[in-house]
């Protein structure tokens, strides 16, 4: 019986091919790549190595330009960008994974259990609650005779204000007034005030009557004929829980389970409970917007929402396939270029059938389907940086111990030699 030799000199450089059966495998493909780097240029280089920087439990690492954000020992905390040391932020946040997402000078982020905002190093709520209906009694005054309503909202020292409490209604006899013998209160201690709405006679436009300060206890409307703010749209709630935050275009996405909410534009606290959501048929894996559209992932389906606004969104399915939580990166428009494609930024993640390119207006291309097998995966990081003047992208998958990705056949050892010297 024919034996192997020990050492086979093989051709290098074209990457992994796990697809092909062992004895088909095209030249100068491996089936595993174990800490080895194979570039364009059919060189094969090590790996670089890792440094414990930072010790302990950690999990939703996240960075841009500007910060970086993570959960240490079940505490939000930022990490010092020049020697990795961390300050907690806030406290008992948990296991669930949190998502960010940065607007201007705001990082948003959100779990299934917690939510909130980062602004200066400091958090804030994200969104305020909504005060309690308002009882009305009438008593003597000088008030038209009319039909009015009245509402009321939370206002922070930093003039954020929440929704509107549902309405109250009231007729007033001529020369009465509105009264409000209870004002509501909150243990959130970042309300300072409170803002005070109500119509004119007979009308349906909410007008800001007064902002009297959190801890009034009583309250009399006296005249309700004010040429002043109006409120924009009542019934309106903060930011509810998710495992998923983004932005495009002037709206925040929010995907809790198989449910993507979009605050209203412009308006990141607020939340409209009625119509600002779409359904999914499963739990929602990836959000990534593009710039004439929104990318979604649920656990089976990828789907282009073509459109700028959530109310005129199309729903388009464009492949039978789940983005892995976690892998989806956003890359800069001139790093991948393939011809006939359109421009803009894209995405790069990873699905069970490679890695994929998410163009604007619904173009998808899996540029790994040829040669390699993905395992399925329930969870992912990825990472996109640049070594050596070759930009890399990394997927680390929580494997479901699928054999797809299974070696099969001989397994080899490489031994890099360079110029007659051994690298490893």
């Amino acid at each position: 019986m024919a034996k192997h030799p020990k050492t086979v000199e093989v051709k290098i450089g074209s990457g992994i091919n796990n697809k092909a059966p062992a004895n088909k495998t095209p030249e100068g493909y491996f089936k595993e790549q174990v800490n080895l780097d194979s570039d364009p240029y059919t060189n094969l280089t090590k790996r670089q190595g890792y440094t414990l920087v930072e010790a302990g439990n950690f999990h939703s690492l996240w960075s841009d330009k500007i910060g970086i954000y993570a959960v240490k020992d079940g505490d939000l905390v930022v990490v010092d960008k020049c020697n990795y040391s961390t300050t907690v932020l806030l406290s008992g946040v948990g296991t669930h994974p949190i998502s960010f997402e940065r607007v201007d000078d705001t990082v948003y982020f959100s779990s299934e259990a917690v939510n909130g905002k980062i602004v200066d190093g400091q958090i804030y709520s994200w969104g305020y609650p909504v005060p309690s209906v308002p009882s009305l009694v009438e008593l003597p005054g000088s008030m038209p005779k009319g039909a009015y309503q009245v509402a009321l909202t939370f206002l922070s020292a930093q003039g954020k204000e929440s929704g509107t409490s549902l309405v109250a209604y009231i007729e007033v006899v001529a020369n009465n007034s509105i009264h409000l013998p209870v004002m509501p209160t909150t243990s959130n201690t970042e309300i300072a005030s409170i803002g005070i709405y109500a119509t004119h006679p007979d009308g349906q436009e909410l007008n800001l009557i007064d902002i009297v300060p959190i801890g009034t206890t009583s309250y009399t409307l006296t005249d309700t004929i004010r040429d002043s703010q109006v409120v924009y749209k009542p019934n309106l709630y903060p930011a509810p829980l998710g495992h998923l935050v983004a932005w495009n275009k002037g709206f925040i996405f929010v995907a809790q389970d198989n449910i993507l909410w979009f605050s209203e534009p412009m308006m990141y606290d607020l939340f409209d409970p009625k119509e600002g959501y779409l359904y999914f048929d499963s739990r929602i894996t990836a959000i990534c917007p593009v710039e004439r559209g929104v990318w979604i992932s649920d656990e089976h389906n990828l789907y282009y929402l073509q459109g700028t606004s959530p109310q005129d969104f199309k729903k388009v399915l464009k492949e039978e396939v789940s983005i892995v939580p976690g892998t989806d990166i956003l890359i800069p428009g001139d790093l991948i270029a393939i011809e006939n494609t359109p421009g803009g930024y894209k995405w790069l993640v990873t699905t069970e059938r490679g890695f994929h390119v998410l163009f604007n207006d619904g173009l998808v291309i899996n540029v790994t389907e040829k040669n390699v097998n993905f395992p399925r995966a329930t969870l992912g990081a990825g990472a996109l940086f640049e070594e050596k003047g070759i930009s890399k992208y990394i997927s680390l998958l929580q494997d479901r111990k699928s054999d797809g990705n299974a070696r099969v056949g001989d397994e080899m050892t490489a031994t890099i030699v360079r110029n007659g010297i051994t690298i490893n």
